[in-house]
């Protein structure tokens, strides 16, 4: 049986693949190609494949707490999914599956790849990679909405593209051909649209046209700067990768934040604005050998990413610290500050 597998990378689109492959499921299905998820993907939080991999010192995430006491359970939750995933596709033996999963994106695929190999004869990896410095931005973002703090955020030398190394891996287990790696920018997407580039893809690897019944807008969307920045100050009282009693507050958060998403007042408010030079260029530097491989053997070379434009050692992390900070707070604005904190309010 053959396999689609996608992971990810970070903030390449992941949430809006995955709803859409679930809402037209049903229409895949009659071409014979199933999307697996587990029972809801929602609840607990969607790591089912690389749960089973985490090593038990890692600290459960505030979603994950909700549904877990240890590691342990988390694991052996994603133990049952995997088995349940093996049995029902064993049973209904699809003519394609796809999984979308980008927390796999950051694991070694040695043992991602024994599991699936259960299961499946053909492997495809696709893969979809941003440029790292709206990466950065987006990250931060979403760490900021997941409880990070400011002293708790990455500096910019510390938010890695790692896809090289990751291409290396997977082109080594399955070989060259059976890896696809897409770059997350309208320029470079089919139609200059994810999905569309996500379905000409399945289309190519099912071998004929494959076209969703049902259009997605994009989800996971980032909050606007006043949102964004108004969160990073809550968080302050918030402990990311706290204990398990802290239910209650997380349930709490995830209510307010959910208030912010979908205020109307706040939808026409601007998102945080890509860094200044300097920070870029210490981006590009940090990724310096993930731009170069991928401009040489992944891109089209008439759309390379960007190289780093100096070579000068990166500054202290003092230093990057306070100018992450004067960039975020240089874009706060009193009165989209108060929108924000109208709308926090029920």
């Amino acid at each position: 049986m053959k396999l689609l597998l996608h992971i990810g990378a970070a903030k390449a689109g992941s949430t809006t693949i995955q709803d859409s492959l679930f809402l037209n499921r049903a229409a895949l299905a009659q071409q014979g190609i199933a999307y697996w998820q587990p029972d809801d993907a929602t609840v607990p939080p969607p790591r089912v494949l690389s749960n089973l991999f985490e090593p038990a010192r890692k600290p459960l995430l505030p979603k994950e707490r909700l549904h877990f006491a240890t590691r342990e359970e988390a694991r052996d939750w994603s133990r049952r999914e995997w088995d349940r995933m093996a049995a029902e596709i064993g049973a209904e033996r699809p003519a394609l599956t796809i999984l979308s999963s980008e927390s796999l994106y950051y694991l070694r695929p040695g043992a991602v790849l024994e599991e699936l190999r259960r299961t499946f004869s053909e492997i495809v990896v696709l893969m979809y990679v941003r440029d790292p410095v709206p990466l950065y931005r987006s990250a931060l973002d979403q760490l900021i909405r997941d409880g990070a703090r400011l002293a708790e955020l990455p500096l910019p030398a510390q938010v890695t593209l790692g896809s090289a190394d990751t291409l290396r891996r997977y082109r080594q287990q399955l070989g060259a051909e059976n890896v696809i790696l897409r770059r997350f920018d309208r320029a470079c997407l089919e139609g200059g649209d994810l999905l569309t580039d996500l379905y000409r893809q399945i289309g190519q690897i099912h071998g004929q046209p494959v076209a969703p019944a049902h259009p997605v807008r994009s989800t996971n969307e980032s909050f606007s700067a006043a949102a964004t920045l108004w969160i990073l100050t809550l968080n302050e009282g918030f402990e990311r990768l706290g204990n398990t009693g802290d239910a209650r507050q997380i349930q709490h958060r995830h209510a307010l934040l959910e208030r912010l998403r979908h205020a109307p007042d706040l939808k026409d408010l601007p998102k945080l604005a890509d860094p200044p030079p300097g920070i870029r260029d210490w981006i590009r530097r940090a990724n310096r050998e993930d731009i170069a491989f991928l401009n040489q053997h992944a891109f089209d070379r008439t759309r390379p990413m960007e190289a780093p434009a100096s070579d000068a050692p990166l500054p202290p992390e003092a230093e990057q610290r306070q100018a992450v900070r004067d960039w975020l707070l240089g874009q706060l604005n009193p009165g989209d500050l108060a929108r924000v904190m109208a709308a926090a309010l029920p």
